[in-house]
C-alpha cells in the first residue's frame, strides 16, 4: 500500500478539544437542571451543528432549546480556552513534520465550520504545514457519511483508498471506512465498541506513533 496523503480529524485527534466540549455541554445542561448521557455526548463528535441539533433534540424531545445550551457551553469552553488555550495532542508536530518531510500531503478532514477551525489551526501553529482543509460546512452529509474524507482525498489529489484516515471517534471511523480509505484510531474521549474497531487497519496511542505505520505500509 502506497500512502499518497494523510487525512486528519481536527477535534480530539489534533487538539484536545472534545474534552472541553464534554466538560461545556455537561454544564450547560446542569445549568438547566437536567444530565446530559455520554452516549449522546459521543454523538456529537464529528458531527455538524445540524446532526448535533438533531441528536439534542431527538433525546430530549423539545424539552429544552438546543441553541440556548449550546450557548451555554461555548460561554463555558471560551473560560477554559482563555486560561489553558487548545492544547495540540501529544505527537502532532512529530507527525506533522515527518509528513513535510516525506512529501506527503496532509489535509485536516474536520466537521467544525470554517471560521472556527482555521482559526485552531492558526493558533496552534499548524497551518503551514497542512496541504489543504475540508470543512464541515462544505459538504451535505456529515459523518459517519463518507462525504467529508472524499472530499479531502480530492483536495489532496490522492485516491481514497491510497489515503489514511487518522480519527478518534465513533462517526470519523464509520466515516474513513465508508471512504474507502485506511483508518488508523487514536484513542480520545470515546469508547470506541469493537464492532467499529474492526472498520480500522489500526489502532496506535497517540499521532507519534503514525510515521512508522506510515514507513511500514510504503514498505510492503
Amino acid at each position: 500500500m502506497k500512502i499518497q496523503a494523510v487525512l486528519l480529524d481536527m477535534d480530539g485527534l489534533m487538539v484536545d478539544t472534545e474534552r472541553q466540549s464534554d466538560e461545556g455541554w455537561t454544564w450547560a445542561c446542569r445549568q438547566q437542571g437536567i444530565e446530559i448521557p455520554p452516549g449522546l455526548l459521543d454523538r456529537f463528535k464529528g458531527a455538524t451543528k445540524e446532526s448535533c441539533r438533531k441528536a439534542f433534540d431527538n433525546y430530549y424531545q423539545g424539552r429544552f432549546d438546543y441553541e440556548y445550551t449550546r450557548m451555554l457551553k461555548e460561554q463555558y469552553i471560551a473560560r477554559i480556552q482563555s486560561t489553558e488555550g487548545v492544547p495540540p495532542k501529544p505527537g502532532l508536530f512529530v507527525l506533522l513534520n515527518d509528513l513535510r518531510e516525506k512529501h506527503i500531503p496532509a489535509v485536516v478532514a474536520t466537521s467544525t465550520e470554517r471560521k472556527t477551525a482555521e482559526k485552531i489551526l492558526h493558533n496552534i501553529g499548524a497551518w503551514d504545514y497542512l496541504t489543504d482543509v475540508a470543512y464541515g460546512d462544505e459538504i451535505k452529509k456529515s459523518k459517519p457519511a463518507p462525504d467529508i474524507f472524499l472530499l479531502a482525498a480530492k483536495k489532496a489529489g490522492a485516491a481514497p483508498s491510497c489515503c489514511i484516515v487518522l480519527e478518534d471517534s465513533i462517526n470519523g471511523i464509520k466515516s474513513g471506512a465508508a471512504a474507502g480509505c485506511a483508518v488508523i484510531h487514536i484513542p480520545d474521549t470515546v469508547q470506541i465498541p469493537p464492532a467499529i474497531l474492526q472498520l480500522t487497519k489500526a489502532v496506535v496511542p497517540t499521532l507519534a506513533y503514525v510515521p512508522e505505520l506510515i514507513e511500514k505500509w510504503n514498505q510492503s
